[in-house]
């Protein structure tokens, strides 16, 4: 049995969309709101002028990645054999392309890590990866693979690779790394 996932341009250039919305919304308020406005001390006006130029960094660098994903040639693409999980990309980046057998998979995961955020409410990142049967852990992200690493973790099911989720609770100790297996 083969299974195909594909992930078209567009969809891959998406990721960088919330990186597009914060590098224009400082300019945009400084032109629109700080500039004009004659009240505020200059000194603020300078802070937030700063915050626009580091901002519009954000802005051009998020429009150059746009515009390097949807000038690429290539496509990404998951292909996955009773043997093989064979993960292109038409952008090469860290960990990918990733061509790896399915017999040297021990499982793929999902880690949640819970933290406590500045004001101290509860963040979850989630981390996606694959372990091996030799120990090693190769880590997957969206934004590299330009392929929802969900998608390719229940295809993997499907060949018999568990697909487990980990919990790691932060909140109390940073250096906290032990993981808690909460799904099969």
């Amino acid at each position: 049995m083969t299974t195909v996932i594909r992930s078209s341009r567009a969809r891959v250039a998406a990721h960088t969309l919330p990186d597009l919305a914060l590098g224009a919304a400082f300019p945009l308020l400084y032109v629109l709101a700080i500039t004009p406005a004659d009240h505020l001390p200059s000194w603020f006006k300078t802070i937030f002028a700063l915050a626009a130029l580091v901002s519009l960094l954000i802005l051009l660098r998020a429009l150059f990645r746009i515009t390097r994903v949807m000038r690429t040639k290539g496509d990404w693409q998951v292909t996955i054999t009773d043997e093989r999980l064979l993960w292109e990309t038409a952008i090469p980046g860290p960990g990918f392309p990733l061509d790896i057998a399915l017999s040297e998979i021990a499982e793929a995961y999902r880690l949640d890590t819970f933290t406590l955020g500045a004001d101290e409410d509860t963040t979850i990142t989630s981390t996606y990866a694959l372990r091996t049967k030799d120990g090693r852990d190769i880590d997957l992200s969206q934004e590299n693979g330009g392929i929802n690493p969900p998608r390719i973790f229940k295809a993997l099911a499907a060949h018999g690779i568990p697909y487990r989720t980990y919990e790691c609770d932060q909140r109390d100790d940073p250096d906290n790394t032990r993981r808690i297996r909460v799904s099969p």
